[in-house]
């Protein structure tokens, strides 16, 4: 218990930048024991919760996770199995946990009761077989370990590859699902890994069958992926910056914007208006329907990448960071999606973004070998990937033997150094 509180306070103290921060954590604390002391007659007034049982039980961490992995449990409910999915906001996680009627030990520290609470309670009552998580940088993940019963399974499900950063440190999961070779390799070079647990390859959990499409580099028409983080941290702007500045430069070209799915799209627009040669395209055109109308496009550092690349699109990379391969932030050194070892190095101002693409266009048959080579280093499947998640998610849930996987044990060793 003694591991995951110092593995709490080490995400708490990452999260705000800082190695140390005694006062925000002694206040933390202070509210946290009252709400623990006070939880029965709290309870009291809040309304209760009736059971829910299902074969598997989904925990999403976000509204876009579930969306972009429905094909998964779509597949898992037509072969009759009952999902049920957990409300991802931190309001109903609060609540939920508050709820909670099982008595949590004493052992448990009060600055993470709460992940405890909340974890009883959802096994309670769903009481399922198999547990989907979504989460990969809190508690939630080893106390659904510590409270599971030897019938069910803990099983983490991917949003992308793995980057080299504190926010992707748990892995206390029966079962882990990777989306390719990278992210195996990645896993092991990892300082710090919460848990044991069992990697298994099952390529993207978003890719659909009818991923792909004919190159076409004659189109004039670029596809640019847009960013929530615009609009969370004005310094991300830049990013903004680059690519408008240069379809502001380059009328020759029409710029295609895909919003990012969490993305509420005003700043976005903002920047757009009044540029005559940008679309904004509406958030229900799918991603081939949009890459059906272009000839490459242009990312920062989204996994929608991959699935342009399958699609016959190269991808030319917007970043106004400075490359740094030593980094921990997989923004600078590129070591989340490895990008700039298959496409041009990232283009840092609307001229370089010029050059970048200028370079794609004159030797695009190179870069549709880039193409290949980036999909088939980072995924295991390429086609139908979602149907065999899904199929390795209902050989886990019915325990069987036929499952290849790649074991990997809890290391601490930057934990340690804290």
């Amino acid at each position: 218990m003694q591991k995951l509180l110092t593995y709490n306070e080490y995400l708490v103290k990452r999260r705000a930048g800082i190695k140390s921060n005694l006062l925000y954590i002694a206040l933390e604390r202070i509210a946290l024991w009252k709400l623990r002391l006070f939880r029965p007659i709290i309870r009291f007034f809040l309304s209760t919760s009736s059971p829910t049982p299902c074969d598997i039980l989904v925990l999403p961490s976000g509204p876009a996770d579930i969306s972009q992995t429905k094909g998964v449990w779509d597949n898992l409910e037509k072969n009759g199995y009952k999902i049920e999915y957990a409300n991802y906001t931190l309001k109903s996680i609060f609540l939920n946990a508050l709820r909670s009627k099982e008595k949590i030990e004493s052992e448990v520290h009060t600055s993470i009761f709460l992940f405890a609470a909340y974890c009883k309670f959802l096994l309670n009552k769903y009481k399922p077989k198999t547990v989907c998580v979504f989460y990969h940088h809190n508690m939630i993940p080893s106390f659904l370990m510590k409270y599971k019963d030897k019938s069910q399974k803990i099983i983490h499900i991917p949003h992308g590859m793995q980057p080299d950063h504190y926010l992707y440190t748990s892995f206390d999961f029966d079962y882990y699902l990777v989306f390719g070779e990278s992210s195996i390799e990645a896993i092991k070079k990892k300082k710090l890994r919460i848990g044991n647990t069992k990697l298994i390859k099952t390529g993207s959990t978003t890719l659909k069958k009818e991923y792909s499409l004919e190159p076409n580099k004659e189109l004039k028409n670029i596809l640019f992926f847009s960013d929530y983080w615009p609009e969370m941290y004005p310094r991300e702007r830049r990013f903004f910056d680059i690519v408008f500045d240069w379809a502001k430069q380059h009328p020759e070209y029409n710029l295609l914007v895909k919003q990012h799915p969490v993305e509420k799209g005003d700043l976005l627009r903002s920047y757009a208006k009044g540029i005559d040669n940008v679309e904004v395209l509406d958030k229900s055109v799918g991603i081939k329907e949009a890459l059906e109308r272009t000839s490459l496009c242009i990312v920062g550092w989204s996994v929608a990448s991959l699935e342009a690349a399958q699609m016959n699109r190269p991808v030319v990379v917007a970043n106004f960071r400075e490359y740094d391969p030593d980094s921990d932030d997989y923004v600078k050194s590129d070591s989340f999606l490895h990008l700039e070892k298959f496409f041009p190095k990232r283009a840092g101002t609307s001229e370089e973004l010029h050059e970048r693409i200028s370079e794609v266009v004159g030797d695009y048959e190179k870069y549709l070998g880039r193409c290949r080579e980036f999909v088939h280093f980072h995924l295991e499947h390429t086609t139908e990937s979602n149907k065999f998640a899904a199929q390795v998610i209902s050989n886990i849930h019915l325990n069987s033997t036929e499952i290849e996987y790649t074991e990997v044990e809890e290391t601490l060793e930057t934990l340690n150094q804290e």
